[in-house]
């Protein structure tokens, strides 16, 4: 499904956020 993509896409930007500012 379109919006299920946009979450998981949202979902692993913020991932990928969190581990950078971790860092």
């Amino acid at each position: 499904m379109y919006v299920v993509g946009r979450a998981q896409s949202l979902f692993v930007k913020f991932v990928l956020l969190a581990i950078v500012t971790d860092c």
